[in-house]
């Protein structure tokens, strides 16, 4: 039962924390291309598709001992320079 506990604390605590990720990406919201690559440096990947540009930055933290790859990857999503929109996907994606 303690167990049981604990796995759901730590889940709960994984979404709050996610959840503040989220919420720093929507602080971004308006900011220039060139904000972010000053922060963030080059993209590990740069398109364009539909009138609107992608800067993909990829984190991997390597592999967990259930060989479970430890990634976080953001992706800003810029229209006329300006940041419109993020996705991101992985398992590391907290603050």
């Amino acid at each position: 039962m303690r167990k049981v506990y604990l796995i759901m604390i730590l889940f709960l605590s994984a979404c709050a924390t996610g959840a503040k990720y989220e919420a720093y990406l929507d602080s971004l919201i308006g900011i220039s291309k060139d904000d972010i690559m000053e922060g963030l440096g080059k993209p590990n990947e740069e398109y364009t598709a539909n009138g609107k540009e992608f800067l993909t930055y990829k984190n991997n933290h390597g592999y967990s001992e259930y060989g479970t790859r430890i990634y976080c990857d953001t992706t800003y999503i810029l229209k006329d320079g300006k940041m419109v929109s993020w996705k991101y996907k992985g398992n590391t994606c907290r603050m």
